[in-house]
C-alpha cells in the first residue's frame, strides 16, 4: 500500500471515530437530560406533597402538550421515568443525599444550640420536632431542620431525651459543643427534675462543656406567656 493510500485510511478511520465518539457523547448527554428532569420532577411531587403515582399523571399531561404543540419531540418525552417506584426511589435518594450532607455540615459545628417541640398531628400521633442552629470554625451560622420523630405510646421527658440522644447519635453531634436549649414550656420539657430539656442539660454538664448551658423557652410560646401577665387596655383600646 502506498503512502497516500495509507494516509487517506488513517483519515477515513479517524473521521469514523469521531462520528462513533460524537454519537456516544450525544446519547449519554441526552440520557443525563432525561434523568435530571426526572429528578426534578420527582422534587415537586415531594415538595408538594403529592403521591407518587401523581407522576404518571404529569407524564400524560405532557404528552398530550407536546402531541399538541411540538409532536417531533414526543420521543424525547416518552424517555422521561416518572413512574411511582421510579419517584419513590428518586426521592429516597434526594432525601439520603439531604441527610448526608446536613450530618457531615453539623458535624463541623464547634457549638450549637437544639430547639425542641412536641405536638400532636392529626391523626393524635405526637411528633418531635428537633431543629439545630451551629456555627463552623469559619463562622458560618447553619440553621436547619433536623428530624421529625413520631413518639409512640408516652411522650415524658425520659421518652423525648432518648429520642433526642438518639438523634443526636445519628448525625454525628457532640454534646460537650452543645450551649443553648430551647423548648415548650410543657411539663415534660422544662420540668426541674423529670424534664426533657433538663435531664439533657444534666447530662451534658455531667460530661464538663468549657459554658454554661443557657435554657430558654420557644419564641412561639413567649407571646401567651406575655400575654397572661401584661395589661394590654391601652393598647387594644387605642387598635380598637
Amino acid at each position: 500500500m502506498s503512502a497516500a493510500k495509507r494516509k487517506d485510511a488513517i483519515v477515513r478511520l479517524s473521521g469514523n471515530l469521531q462520528k462513533q465518539t460524537s454519537l456516544f457523547r450525544k446519547q449519554n448527554s441526552e440520557a443525563e437530560k432525561v434523568m435530571c428532569t426526572s429528578y426534578e420532577v420527582s422534587c415537586i411531587i415531594a415538595h408538594q406533597m403529592k403521591p407518587f403515582a401523581d407522576g404518571d399523571f404529569i407524564k400524560e399531561c405532557l404528552l398530550t402538550v407536546v402531541d399538541s404543540i411540538y409532536p417531533e419531540q414526543r420521543s424525547a418525552f416518552e424517555s422521561v421515568s416518572l413512574l411511582s417506584h421510579t419517584d419513590r426511589r428518586r426521592i429516597e435518594d434526594m432525601s439520603d443525599n439531604v441527610h448526608d450532607s446536613l450530618k457531615t455540615h453539623s458535624s463541623n459545628f464547634i457549638a450549637f444550640s437544639l430547639a425542641l417541640d412536641e405536638s400532636t398531628d392529626t391523626k393524635d400521633m405526637a411528633q418531635l420536632a428537633v431543629f439545630i442552629r451551629g456555627i463552623t470554625t469559619d463562622l458560618q451560622v447553619c440553621e436547619e431542620f433536623l428530624q421529625l420523630v413520631p413518639l409512640h405510646g408516652t411522650t415524658t421527658g425520659q421518652d423525648i431525651c432518648d429520642v433526642v440522644f438518639h438523634c443526636v447519635d445519628l448525625y454525628s453531634l457532640v454534646l460537650s459543643r452543645l450551649v443553648c436549649m430551647t423548648a415548650d414550656g410543657a411539663p415534660a420539657m422544662v420540668g426541674e427534675k423529670k424534664g426533657a430539656a433538663s435531664q439533657l442539660v444534666h447530662h451534658c454538664e455531667a460530661t464538663g462543656p468549657p459554658w454554661p448551658i443557657n435554657m430558654m423557652h420557644c419564641i412561639i410560646h413567649q407571646g401567651p406567656l406575655c400575654a397572661k401577665s401584661a395589661n394590654l387596655v391601652d393598647v387594644m383600646s387605642v387598635m380598637v
